[in-house]
């Protein structure tokens, strides 16, 4: 694969943010009132490239055990071309600044800040299954994953673009389960797995700017089955699962007292705790050549935070939706006409949040500048 991204990305501050600004910096700012507009633009081009092969097999050790086995050598290059200016306004010679709290000068359009991110790496996998009966599967698996390096390319307040690098990320995950199908009817699976993260990517959107942060040291583990069982005209899918993931090393971003903040302990991003799910539908033959389907999706989803310091305000609750679905089609399912409905139950969530800095702080609040966005 070849692959060559280009991102333009242009901010500005207006008149009205000068509070604001004086907020953050604790002090007035000279001739405030005459400010206007200042901004920055930053430029940046990614060019990839990535190679891979692959293998995998299986090789019965007896009629009930076998072992199965692949690995994927990947090779990845990538190249990042960086550079950032900002748009001060000025007075009797000296800048405003104000965007300095947000942005700062980064290379040129000549001399562009220059970042490489390499990798070639093996991955692989290994697992044995066990027919303990015609019907029964166990098995166990290990797998180690990778996802490669990559840039930041949004705004920075580093000159040096210290952060514009992400480390690649590897994880090893161990897997115990079974298989069962007791017939053509009827199909029940279960497994338990660990899993082990070095250098976990996460994407945040908080403080100023959004960016890939490396967490050091990240582990959970969780269980998760399904069951599927058909009647003559009726059929359900069940299923369910449990995560407790925790991050165990990461530092990031300070308090506010300039102290370093780590946040092991913490929840993983848009982990749930708990989900659950069943499907049922009932099949109605009116003639020999149309059914009418009727069906409904109940999904439960437990409370996972949007954010790595954990913030109840924009977490996802615990909630449940369900969602139905009329249909009418011919045997031969070559064309349907459905009626549909999503969260029947009319039920209030948040899906995504963002947090970031903004706003005033208000009387009587323990913290100001900080603000949510939810979805």
């Amino acid at each position: 694969m070849n692959e060559q991204i280009a991102a333009i990305d242009t901010f500005s501050l207006q008149k009205d943010f000068l509070p604001v600004g004086e907020e953050i910096l604790g002090a007035p700012v000279p001739n405030g009132a005459l400010f206007t507009s200042e901004g920055y633009t930053t430029n940046s081009t990614i060019h990839s490239r990535s190679l891979a092969a692959f293998a995998s097999g299986s090789y019965a050790l007896t009629k009930q055990l076998r072992l199965t086995a692949g690995m994927r050598l990947t090779s990845e290059r990538r190249r990042l071309s960086y550079w950032q200016q900002v748009q001060n306004q000025y007075y009797n010679g000296q800048p405003f600044g104000l965007i300095d709290i947000y942005a700062t000068n980064v290379g040129s359009q000549a001399t562009p800040v220059e970042r490489n991110a390499d990798n070639t790496v093996l991955s692989y996998d290994l697992g044995l299954d066990y027919r303990l009966s015609p019907f029964i599967m166990g098995y166990a698996k290990f797998v180690r994953g990778f996802k490669g390096a990559g840039f930041n390319t949004s705004v920075t307040t580093d000159p040096e673009g210290t952060g514009l690098v992400f480390k690649p990320e590897f994880v090893n995950n161990y897997e115990l389960g079974f298989k069962s199908k007791f017939s053509e009817r009827t199909r029940f699976n279960a497994a338990l797995f660990y899993t082990d993260y070095i250098n976990k990517q996460e994407l945040l959107d908080q403080g100023t700017r959004v960016r890939v942060a490396n967490a050091p040291k990240t582990r959970g583990w969780g269980a998760e089955t399904e069951f599927s069982g058909m009647l003559k005209n009726f059929r359900v899918d069940v299923s369910m699962g449990y995560l407790h993931f925790r991050y165990i090393d990461f530092p990031f971003g300070t308090d506010e007292a300039g102290n370093p903040v780590n946040y092991a302990g913490n929840h993983l991003l848009k982990a749930p705790d708990f989900t659950f799910s069943v499907a049922p539908e009932y099949t109605l033959p009116i003639t020999d050549q149309l059914r009418v389907f009727l069906g409904m999706n109940i999904n439960h989803t437990g409370k996972a935070f949007n954010d790595i310091s954990n913030s109840d305000i924009i977490a996802r609750q615990a909630a449940t939706i369900v969602n139905g679905r009329l249909s009418l089609a011919p045997r031969n399912g070559k064309w349907s006409i459905a009626l549909w409905g999503k969260n029947l139950g009319n039920t209030l969530f948040i899906q995504h949040g963002w947090e970031y800095d903004w706003g005033i702080k208000l009387p009587g609040a323990d913290q100001g500048i900080t603000g949510w966005s939810c979805i």
